[in-house]
């Protein structure tokens, strides 16, 4: 059970392949921006998946939320490591 954190958009396909039902994936800085509104990408992910949303508005960005991964927080990141044995930072 880990917290994959998605800094690098061009390591998606890496991520993608190691993600499991009980994993979670963040998206956070530049993968925010290329990775936003991607529906099919919310359809692929076995496990589930957020924007942080601190990124989401410092680029001020528009987020469809039928659409998009939801929003999390600082606050709900912080929770989320406590709640997996492993954090991996894909940067």
């Amino acid at each position: 059970m880990a917290l994959h954190t998605l800094k690098n958009p061009s390591r998606l396909s890496e991520v993608l392949e190691l993600l499991g039902p009980e994993d979670c994936l963040l998206i956070i800085d530049n993968a925010v921006q290329r990775l936003r509104s991607s529906q099919t990408l919310a359809q692929r992910l076995p496990c589930p998946g957020w924007l942080l949303s601190a990124d989401v508005e410092r680029a001020g960005l528009k987020i469809d939320e039928g659409t998009a991964l939801p929003l999390l927080s600082y606050e709900q990141w912080v929770g989320l490591t406590e709640d997996h044995q492993q954090s991996i930072l894909w940067d």
